[in-house]
């Protein structure tokens, strides 16, 4: 015997999901658990065959802590022993700038791309394509592509497509390396070592795009990052499906970088050698000049040699005078640089180690260098309006400033020292006053004439120095790794991909019932009643689609799932009867529909099927759904008339063994104009007075509980009602109405059935595999057990339980 838990559930508990729950509802619907299932994995294979493999390449280049190189350094430290360390941020934007980047395209062909289609995705052939096609016409022609196909021997081009639109009816015949005019321009196709595979199975499409937008695609495929904050090496890595080309453009792009600092090198190299030739031309002029007024000056006064006589006297003069060479020489050379600063009106470059021996003034020359060349570099790649650049500039045109204030206040202070340098000649000179005048004389012809000797030699040093470190010159940085990488694809792996659709085909199912459950509002199983309200549960009655047009569902001997549902309840009823000796049952519900009267018709047949008697009224004098499935609509006798208090006995009201179901029925006869008026009379009270001996069940078929007040009138006469809720048609926050109907005991000794329960409810409420039916002797059910000593028990839970109540 099922076990009838009726539990008086307090009002207000909270009606949750378990765990368990979820997982019987997920077993309720295994097809549409399986069917997602297979669907997202059919999805995740076409993905995995359909998606190209991408594979991931990185290098490391080294950023050196100056601008000179070490061995340079080491051999030319008087000259190059300024080092201004780099900006590695500027560095990084560099690697990554599209001047280099568009370089790299144009130097690897990169805007042309090589692919053969497969049944799920197109091969890329770069490295290894059959032909390599030359666009003559360059950059010239918009994006383009057309298809190469080799049929009997011989090359065709067909299936051209230009700045996105199709060319119709153009196709040629071709022959290796002829120039040829298509839509796409001029073209000559040139075979290569993998030609001969070439057997034109598969059509090789060409499909050429634009350097710019080409380079601008790697660029945002370019990672450029430092290894870690405390180093200088930058990290470089790129994705692509092609493993060579993504080697090919790494090690490109570093060398670009290092050829191109290079450049910036010799720039300055080549400034400054240009500095040095135009003041060594002018020293020539002015050496040459001094030359030719010593010799007409000796000519002049017939002086052959005079110098040995003054040997010992001029030694400490002459070391004064080397003093103030010095200075004169230091004068000259800043007198050459500020006439040079002053002679541009724009900024530029500015020639540096030309002898100048003011550490400060090299120092701020060199920093002014490097900032100007770095944003030459940037200004390639962007515009003047970029927020950099224009900082930069700004940069620069103070640092260009500051550089001629320092060389005005270097003039001003070796004026100074000069001064003082000849003051103390003068004073070293007092001893040779002896030395006539014209020997004065030669001697400032003399002294003119070694300025400009020494300042010539000593600008012939700097143009030898210059030129050796231009040979010299090497990158800032060193190639650390060249690209290197793994030969397994990055992203998610097909095991990692198919665990997540499998993952996905769970969870959209999931997703979508707990959907269904919060939209749908209605009572959709037993837990919701007894999580709801207090009304003693009676029990339940499956869904079977054919009991719609049945008139009796239940048969005798019968082993279906609705016959021994009804069984279980007349067991249950049993007990009622048992515990009060009930004999009258008022059927009713919230809502017509909810199968009020298929419930009392089946459970009036189920009672009959024992032996006992059983009468069924059609206490629905509006509707006569009882009467208008097995009685007769236009009967002249009937429950109407006998309320209405007309002369007709019991025995005429009863049509005995209807449909030789062992059940009586009271038929409702004519349609009344005051039904609640005749319910509310005493003859109804006095008919079940007069069936009560004729009887074992008398059972009420009424109308709904809300619409009107023929339910609860006839409520009066009951011992017991029965409250038919249907699943999926009331709405669960109705139940408050039912619990207060049950509080205000508006109907006596009220119980609920609910009606037309789904297998995959049943299956969710009480575990998969459970249900009404047999097949294990007689396990019927929610999964209990059915034997003498399991009834007993539920019999007297079920008297406790009654007892209760009573009291």
């Amino acid at each position: 015997m099922a076990d009838l838990e009726i539990r008086n559930t307090k009002e207000g508990e909270e009606n949750s999901y378990s765990l368990r729950d979820m997982l019987m509802i997920a077993l309720a619907n295994w097809v549409w658990f399986v069917a997602s299932i297979v669907l997202c994995l059919c999805v995740a294979a076409f993905f995995v065959y359909k998606t190209p493999k991408v594979y991931e390449r990185s290098a490391a280049i080294l950023i050196k802590d100056g601008r000179s190189s070490d061995m340079t350094s080491a051999l030319f430290s008087d000259i190059t022993s300024i080092k201004i360390a780099p900006n590695v941020d500027n560095e990084i934007y560099l690697l990554g700038s599209k001047r280099l980047m568009t370089e790299v395209v144009r130097d690897l062909k990169l805007d042309v791309w090589y692919n053969t289609k497969g049944r799920f995705r197109a091969d890329d052939l770069y490295g290894i394509s059959p032909v390599v096609v030359t666009f003559v016409d360059g950059d010239s022609i918009p994006a383009s592509h057309f298809v190469v196909a080799k049929k009997n021997g011989t090359l065709r081009l067909e299936e051209f497509s230009v700045a996105g639109r199709d060319v119709d009816n153009f196709a040629l015949e071709y022959t290796l390396g002829d120039t040829v005019s298509t839509p796409a321009g001029r073209l000559v196709l040139t075979p290569t070592l993998y030609y001969d595979r070439f057997t034109g199975n598969q059509a090789i499409e060409v499909k050429k795009t634009g350097v710019e937008s080409t380079a601008m695609a790697y660029m945002n495929k370019l990672k450029v990052e430092l290894v870690d904050d405390a180093s200088t090496v930058i990290k470089l890595s790129i994705s692509d499906v092609n493993t060579l080309r993504a080697e090919l453009l790494l090690n490109t792009l570093m060398k670009a970088y290092q050829e191109d600092v290079i450049a910036d090198k010799r720039l300055i190299s080549d400034v400054s050698r240009s500095f040095i030739d135009d003041r060594l031309r002018q020293i020539e002029d002015d050496l040459a000049a001094e030359d030719n007024r010593i010799l007409e000056f000796k000519e002049n006064n017939n002086v052959v040699d005079f110098e040995n006589q003054n040997t010992l006297k001029m030694t400490e003069e002459n070391r004064l005078r080397g003093e103030r060479f010095a200075i004169e020489n230091q004068i000259a050379l800043v007198n050459y640089l500020k006439d040079y600063l002053h002679a541009g009106s724009e900024l530029g470059l500015i020639p540096a180690n030309v002898g100048v021996t003011n550490v400060n003034l090299n120092n701020q020359i060199a920093e002014y260098n490097s900032d100007f060349i770095r944003r030459d570099d940037l200004l390639r790649g962007t515009t003047d309006r970029n927020p950099i650049i224009v900082s930069m500039t700004s940069d620069l045109v103070a640092k260009f400033e500051n550089i001629k204030i320092a060389i005005s206040s270097l003039l001003e202070q070796l004026n100074i020292n000069l001064q003082q340098a000849e003051a103390r000649e003068r004073l070293a000179g007092g001893t040779v006053a002896s030395v006539p005048g014209y020997e004065n004389e030669m001697q400032a012809f003399t002294r003119q004439q070694t300025v400009k000797a020494e300042l010539y030699l000593y600008l012939l040093n700097k143009k030898e120095e210059n030129d050796l470190n231009g040979l010299l010159i090497d990158s800032d940085s060193r190639i650390v790794e060249e690209a290197y990488g793994s030969n397994v694809w990055t992203g998610l792996k097909p095991t990692q991909i198919f665990l997540l659709a499998l993952l996905l085909g769970c969870l959209i199912p999931v997703g979508v019932l707990m959907l269904l459950n919060l939209l749908n509002t209605t009572v959709r199983s037993r837990k919701d009643i007894e999580g709801s309200i207090s009304v003693p549960f009676l029990g339940e009655i499956p869904y079977v689609k054919e009991a719609k047009t049945a008139e009796i569902a239940v048969k005798p001997k019968a082993r279906n799932a609705i016959s021994e549902a009804f069984r279980i309840l007349r067991s249950n009823m049993s007990f009622i009867n048992e515990a009060n000796d009930t004999k009258v049952i008022l059927v009713t519900s919230t809502c017509k529909g909810s199968g009020k009267t298929f419930f009392s018709t089946n459970m009036a047949a189920t009672l009959a099927q024992t032996g006992k008697r059983v009468v069924l009224i059609d206490g629905d004098l509006r509707k006569m759904t009882l009467t208008n499935r097995f009685g007769d609509t236009h009967a002249e006798v009937g429950l109407s008339n006998y309320l209405d208090g007309d002369s007709v006995s019991v025995d005429e009201l009863i049509t005995p063994n209807v449909k030789e179901t062992g059940v009586d029925m009271i038929f409702t006869g004519e349609r009344p104009f005051n039904p609640t008026e005749l319910l509310h009379g005493s003859r109804l009270d006095q008919l079940i007075a007069e069936l009560r001996p004729l009887y074992d069940y008398i059972i009420l078929d009424s109308v709904v509980a809300f619409m009107v007040a023929d339910a609860v009138v006839s409520g009066r006469v009951a011992d017991h009602t029965i409250y038919v809720v249907r699943e999926g048609m009331l709405d669960r926050r109705q139940l408050s109405d039912i619990e207060k109907l049950y509080d205000e005991n508006k109907f006596p000794n009220m119980m609920v059935v609910l009606n037309a329960v789904r297998e995959s409810t049943l299956r969710y409420t009480y575990g998969y595999g459970y249900g009404y039916g047999y097949g294990y002797g007689y396990g019927y059910g929610y999964g209990y057990g059915y034997g003498p000593e399991y009834e007993l028990k539920s019999k007297a839970k079920v008297k406790k339980l009654l007892e209760g109540q009573e009291k």
